[in-house]
């Protein structure tokens, strides 16, 4: 044993150690099972500029090995595996620590960032153009990856602390946040399928984002259940074409998560938007959203390897992946339409402030914010589901009816703004008319009315979601 034994080594091991920095990719360096002979040969004799070298390069855990124990003839066999076990306690400490410094700050990052959003937001707005600065700001803030698990490389934030950080990126650029909704929610799902045990279809693709800081880009809402476009069968994999409408970030995103058919049997593939036969189509001319983007992209002939297929489904009915898409993505999504409503409601009662005495005014900012609290009453339902929930159709239909009315609370709430803002609300320098433009894209995201009320009804008197009996 080496002086007082184990406690020795923890006390100092943990002192020479300090705090260790995320953004120094700890999660990427550390080695769990490092063995005694690893703790001897750190602390072997080296040069005092090769030591320093190793000291600023080295992960917390192996600066404390080069400095603990004093003597290497002190250390004995028993001591050694006191040094092991002190090393992979204490490291799994720090990334305990360090996994909640990052959820903590995924939503203050994003607030840190949105000065700068909400300065270049109306011009944005004015001239249909993308949030490019917002975006290469945000991939070096690493807000990209904050959501990948520790051990792959990334922040480690947790699933609430993603809503909140799209819902506060949205009180200061609204399409700045739909953008990176779109990002978050398909990396969401995978790092669900991760933590649920099912690893080796996602961790490679987690792992690059988190290392090479690479954004996605989701063709989902368009295709929904039916698919689009076509795949045509090659030597090696496919050729898919296509036009894939409302690509959110479309200028700044690196992999296309997209569908093609071959026939009845719909193809889910990641696409690297370098690919040859690639395009963006500049038809993002809109009511409102204008900073997210969402212009068309346009497959021709895109070569997909046969090892790139993620998904093969049948078109036109639900099928695992939409339950879960259904369970993850839209309490994401809609983070950013409620932090949207958040900040009409605000401006609003600032512009109403000079007619406070009035009644009318009162009732219309009472009526408001009613409308406001119901829909983020369905939106904390839709978080409670999201974290607990197993995907599944009666998880889907429940999910699709929050999303819905939400949906018509936060519209309702919106037009309630203008009235009570009264004749300001109509100027551009007031904002408001900005936020409301924008909310109103929370109605064409599916299940859009119709087919939502289709599917609660369906499964409400025992029929599958695709309005089948049961078997």
């Amino acid at each position: 044993m080496y002086r007082n034994g184990p406690a020795s080594a923890f006390e100092w091991v943990h002192r020479a150690g300090g705090v260790p920095d995320l953004s120094n990719g700890l999660a990427a360096d550390v080695r769990i099972n490092q063995r005694a002979d690893d703790v001897s040969s750190s602390t072997s004799s080296a040069s005092a500029t090769t030591a320093t070298n190793v000291q600023e390069r080295a992960p917390w855990w192996r600066r404390s090995l080069a400095l603990w124990p004093p003597s290497r003839a002190s250390v004995t066999n028993e001591s050694q595996d006191e040094i092991a076990l002190c090393v992979r306690v204490l490291k799994r400490c720090h990334e305990i620590k360090n996994s909640a410094a990052a959820t903590r700050n995924a939503a203050e990052i994003a607030r840190s960032l949105g000065k700068g959003f909400a300065s270049r937001a109306a011009d944005y707005d004015a001239t249909d153009s993308f949030a490019a600065e917002n975006f290469r700001e945000i991939r070096a803030a690493g807000l990209l990856s904050i959501g990948i698990p520790a051990e792959l490389g990334g922040g480690d934030a947790g699933y609430r602390e993603l809503c909140e950080m799209l819902r506060e990126t949205a009180r200061h650029c609204s399409g700045t946040a739909l953008a990176l909704a779109m990002h978050t929610h398909p990396l969401a799902a995978s790092v669900w399928r991760w933590r649920k045990g099912d690893k080796a279809p996602v961790e490679g693709l987690l792992k690059r984002v988190a290392s090479e800081k690479l954004m996605l880009l989701s063709t989902g809402g368009n295709d929904w259940l039916g698919g689009s476009g076509t795949a045509e069968k090659v030597e090696g994999g496919y050729r898919f074409s296509g036009r894939k409408r409302f690509v959110s970030g479309a200028e700044a995103g690196d992999i296309l998560m997209t569908m093609a058919c071959d026939g009845d049997t719909v193809l889910h593939a990641g696409v690297p938007m370098k690919s040859e036969g690639i395009r963006i189509e500049q038809t993002w001319r809109t009511l409102g959203m204008r900073a997210s983007g969402s212009q068309d992209v346009v497959l021709e002939k895109v070569f997909v390897p046969e090892a790139s297929i993620a998904v093969r489904r049948p078109a036109g009915v639900w099928h695992p992946f939409f339950h879960l898409v259904s369970l993850v993505a839209w309490p994401l999504i809609y983070s950013v339409y409620r932090g949207v409503a958040e900040k009409l409601r605000d401006e609003t009662v600032s512009l109403a402030m000079r007619r406070r005495q009035e009644g009318d005014t009162q009732l219309q900012i009472g009526a408001l914010d009613t409308a406001l609290a119901a829909s983020v009453a369905a939106h904390e339902q839709m978080l409670a589901m999201a974290e607990t929930a197993t995907p599944g159709e009666t998880i889907s239909a429940s999910m699709m009816t929050l999303k819905r009315a939400m949906t018509e609370q936060m519209l309702s709430a919106a037009n309630m703004s203008m009235d009570a803002a009264g004749g300001s609300a109509f100027y551009r320098v007031a904002g408001i008319e900005k936020l409301f433009r924008d909310i109103q894209a929370c109605r064409y995201h599916p299940l859009t009315m119709q087919p939502q009320q289709r599917l609660a009804g369906r499964v409400a008197l025992g029929f599958t979601a695709d309005g089948a009996e049961p078997k």
